[in-house]
Order: structure tokens, then C-alpha cells, then sequence
């Protein structure tokens, strides 16, 4: 429960400057870190299909987006929305809004492993 603790205390602190680092997470499992970023998508913009070894929690500072996750229905998520995406499910959003998009981007991944791999993967 602490990292959860964590993750929202970082998270509202992001209006004080731009978010890009990393916190590692002891766990009693596979080393795993928490990377927190900001996430700009421009008018049209995609991030394209792809994956991440762990879980992600977006908060929509700005914008509309619309998140298409496998086996679910699109979701569109506007300023002052949030989403999560289990761990290794395809997963893109796009920007929806005729303005840019910003995202903060909260991982929980395993350390040593790419951030975003993208689906299917390539040979």
C-alpha cells in the first residue's frame, strides 16, 4: 500500500516542473521500478499498439484521448480523467482533441526490461 502511497504524492507535484525519473520498488518478487513520465501527444497523434512488462496508470492533464485496450471497448479520456493497463495487454491511445494532449504516465515494471515493446512483437 505505501507505493500507492508513493505514486499519488509524485503525482501531484508534477505541476511544479517536467517529470522524467525512475524509483526502484523492493519487492519479495522480480526487482521491478516505478518510472514517472510526461506524455505529450499532438492533434491525430498515436502512441501505436504496444505492450509493457508491468502495469500502467495515466492521468489526462490535458486533452482527449482515446484508449483502445485488447478485449475491451474504447474508452475516451478527457482533462482530469485516469486509466490503468494491466500488465503485457496490447494497449494504444490516441489523440483524439483538436488541441495537444498531456499525459503523466506512472510505470510499475520490471527492472531491466525495455519500457514499451511494440504489438505483435517483431521477429
Amino acid at each position: 500500500m505505501k507505493h500507492w502511497i508513493g505514486i499519488a504524492a509524485a503525482l501531484a507535484m508534477i505541476a511544479a516542473a517536467p517529470l522524467d525519473f525512475t524509483v526502484d520498488v523492493p519487492t519479495s518478487g522480480a526487482a521491478q521500478q516505478v518510472v514517472y513520465v510526461e506524455h505529450d501527444l499532438a492533434p491525430g497523434e498515436s502512441t501505436g499498439l504496444h505492450i509493457h512488462h508491468g502495469i500502467e496508470m495515466s492521468y489526462v492533464m490535458s486533452g482527449t484521448v482515446r484508449l483502445s485496450v485488447q478485449g475491451k471497448l474504447p474508452l475516451v479520456v478527457r482533462k482530469g480523467g485516469s486509466f490503468r493497463v494491466e500488465r503485457e495487454v496490447p494497449h494504444e491511445a490516441v489523440n483524439i482533441g483538436k488541441a495537444q494532449a498531456a499525459l503523466i504516465i506512472a510505470y510499475v515494471v520490471d527492472q531491466g526490461r525495455p519500457l514499451k515493446e511494440p504489438w505483435p512483437p517483431t521477429p
